[in-house]
């Protein structure tokens, strides 16, 4: 806009000067003229009021150049005034076009700002996806429902009492497992155990327990004094079946489950000991 009003202020002057120009050339014409035919005896100037109408009007051209130099003078306006709204116009096309090129891109960078967001997603539901996937597809290894514990029919008269427990483990995830160790003990205890178990005491090693499958680990025998079972039986401490198993699952990963069961000797049953440390898996 300032380019415009620059230009329009050189053009006013120009019309301005030649305006002044084509009035002084006019003025000097008449002048000229006039004294040509207004020249007394004496030399002097007679004015152009006292000359001949007649004469003064066929003499002197100054209306007619005026005139022609006025509407030369307009046309040049005009055209000056036409190439000004041309300027104008194409400018308010130049600011149209911006303003859609603008529009544009703020529409692709919406676009492609959506794109970034739904491939985010995506990769964020891949990600949480293979994270997830070892979880749901992993093995757990868990005590079997079926343990056992094979009480004598009758005591008799002796001193010691012989029993055998019946152990299995069983798979409850969707991907086999591998047994690395177990640590198994059954015994009478007056108190829980502490579930500290040591690595070396490791058997069972390589047994491979498919997916809902069960894998009876053995049948233990236990001796033991008369009186811990009849301590047992009185609800004074109990008969213990407690341990660990460590595996392995396909995602090569390394799990362990913690247990520990009581032998109800009244009610012939086992039950979980209520104990989170003692009964704990990963």
């Amino acid at each position: 806009m300032s380019n415009t009003g620059g230009g329009f202020r050189i053009a006013k002057l120009i019309r301005r000067g030649v305006l002044f120009a084509a009035i002084t050339i006019a003025a000097g014409t008449a002048i000229a003229g006039g004294g040509h035919h207004g020249l007394g005896r004496q030399g002097q100037i007679t004015p152009p009021q006292l000359a001949a109408p007649g004469a003064a009007t066929a003499a002197s051209p100054a209306p007619d150049w005026v005139a022609l130099i006025y509407n030369k003078i307009q046309d040049e306006n005009d055209k000056i005034l036409n190439a000004q709204g041309e300027l104008a116009d194409a400018q308010d096309r130049t600011t149209n076009l911006a303003g859609w090129m603008i529009g544009i891109g703020m529409v692709l960078i919406l676009l492609f700002a959506g794109i970034l967001f739904f491939a985010w997603r995506t990769v964020r539901a891949s990600t949480e996806a293979a994270r997830a996937l070892p979880v749901l597809e992993r093995a757990y290894v868990f005590l079997s429902r079926d343990v056992a514990l094979l009480p004598p029919e009758s005591l008799g008269s002796s001193s010691a009492v012989r029993m055998t427990f019946r152990v299995g483990f069983t798979n409850h995830g969707r991907t086999p497992a591998v047994v690395r160790w177990v640590n198994l003990n059954q015994q009478y205890l007056s108190e829980p155990p502490v579930g500290v178990y040591e690595d070396h005491e490791r058997h069972g090693a390589g047994v491979v327990i498919g997916p809902g499958d069960s894998q009876v680990y053995s049948e233990r025998e236990l001796v033991i004094p008369r009186s811990e079972w009849e301590k047992a039986e009185a609800g004074d401490g109990g008969l213990f079946l407690h341990g660990r198993v460590v595996y392995e699952d396909i995602f090569s990963a390394q799990h362990e489950t913690y247990f520990c069961w009581r032998y109800d000797v009244a009610s012939r049953a086992f039950s979980v000991v209520g104990s989170e440390s003692l009964n704990r898996h990963d």
